[in-house]
Parts: structure tokens; sequence; C-alpha cells
């Protein structure tokens, strides 16, 4: 019996000292704002697959909580440029007018 109480506590302390498991990583931060004059339509994507469609309004923000091991990137109908991505959680993004009536997005600097 006390073998078996003596390898519990083994177990218990290399638990302890484990490094965090993939589950409990914790979410990220991503946020665009909407510097424009116009709504700005994109899809929000995930590891390349959308995860919902976009409509942020002028002067609104839309924010998200995102596991920080997967890839973010914007695919924007009006926007510059095709695609944006490698976008990195906890940076402030902004939607900017861009010549030809598209926008642009942009790292917001702070105040």
């Amino acid at each position: 019996m006390s073998k078996i109480l003596g390898l519990a506590a083994v177990a218990a302390a290399l638990l302890a000292v484990a490094p965090a498991s993939a589950a409990e990583v914790g979410p990220g931060r991503f946020s665009v704002t909407n510097d424009t004059s116009r709504v700005v339509e994109c899809n929000f994507q995930i590891d390349g697959k959308t995860l919902t469609y976009l409509k942020v309004h002028p002067a609104k923000t839309y924010f998200t909580a995102v596991d920080p091991r997967r890839a973010v990137s914007l695919v924007c109908m009006r926007g510059k440029q095709g695609v944006y991505d490698h976008l990195k959680l906890g940076t402030d993004y902004r939607f900017v007018a861009a010549p030809s009536l598209r926008v642009d997005l942009q790292v917001a600097k702070g105040d």
C-alpha cells in the first residue's frame, strides 16, 4: 500500500512541474477598428478557414479571443491587399482609407 501511495506522490509531483499543456494555453486577443467613413466587409479566418464574416461599421471595433497557436488573417472585399495574413494577436489593428475607395489595414498607434 505504501508503494502505491509513494508512486501517486511522485506522479502528482511530476504533474505539478510539467509544462502547460495545449488545453491550458490562454486565448490571445484580436481587434480591428474601422477608421474609415464606410462599412468594411471581411472574412475573418483562422488557419485559412472562415470563422465569421465581418461588417465593421465606421468608428466601431471588432474583437475576439483566439487561440495563440492559430494563424489569423483577414480577406477584405475592398482591401488594398487581397489577404492580410500573419496578423499578430495582442496587436490592435485599424482600417484606414486607401486610394480608389479601398481600405488598408495598419497597426494602431498608441496614444
